[in-house]
């Protein structure tokens, strides 16, 4: 369970970096161009922190347009296998695409460059090295009535056949924090696991928010049960 879960939180770190902030990002007034974010993810058996940038190389948060993101992380996760040994794990990607705005709803499609490495001494474990892939990414925001918003997310990335999706319905409690139930889906070569929880958004001001997530995940090789946190930091500029 360890490896597994481990892989998929660490993934999860890597992919949710850069999201569309689901309470903040659509209040009045942004018309930022710059962007940056910073987290951290762990359970039992692994840790792992990240950090990213983006910015509008054509518009800005009000408008939409063409976006950069660069985003880097790092960590350590325990193996489940046979071999018990402890993995450090290195990441970074450059993406880019075009965000759109529509009134409301939010729609962002990128493309780009990653790598990977995974320093494991085992010399049969899979994912193990460095590869270097080309990694995609969407996500979307779409409000529901005045009190509800759904947001989500799916990426693929060629090193190690790297994948995350993830999706959330979450309710405003008050102005400045929202709560809701998420569901997803991580994996790489070698493993696959599903994952339900609960997330969580508090706005600190119109441009910063305060992001957690929390639930439990299942391989779906051997139907092993983990668990996972996240908090994550997100502001426009």
């Amino acid at each position: 369970m360890g490896r597994h879960l481990a892989m998929a939180a660490i993934a999860m770190g890597v992919f949710l970096g850069p999201p569309i902030p689901p309470a903040a990002s659509q209040d009045a007034e942004k018309s930022g161009r710059w962007s940056a974010w910073t987290g951290i993810t762990g359970g039992l058996d692994y840790v792992y922190a990240y950090v990213g940038t983006g910015a509008f190389l054509i518009g800005n948060a009000d408008t939409g347009g063409l976006i950069a993101r660069l985003s880097t992380g790092g960590g350590g996760y325990r193996t489940a296998d046979d071999h018990q040994n402890y993995v450090v794990q290195y990441d970074a990607s450059l993406l880019l695409g075009y965000r759109a705005e529509f009134d409301g709803p939010t729609l962002a499609i990128l493309a780009g460059g990653d790598v990977s490495r995974h320093d494991n001494r085992d010399p049969d474990a899979t994912p193990r090295g460095t590869e270097w892939g080309a990694k995609g990414l969407i996500e979307a925001y779409v409000p529901v009535g005045s009190a509800f918003y759904l947001a989500g997310y799916g990426t693929y990335s060629t090193a190690f056949d790297t994948f995350s999706a993830d999706t959330k319905l979450a309710y405003r409690l008050t102005e400045t924090f929202a709560l809701g139930p998420e569901a997803g889906a991580v994996g790489s070569v070698g493993f696959a696991q599903a994952r339900a929880g609960l997330a969580t958004s508090w706005k600190l001001d119109d441009r910063t928010e305060l992001a957690g997530a929390a639930g439990a995940g299942w391989d779906l090789d051997d139907s092993d049960l983990g668990f996972y946190g996240l908090l994550n930091l997100y502001t426009e500029f």
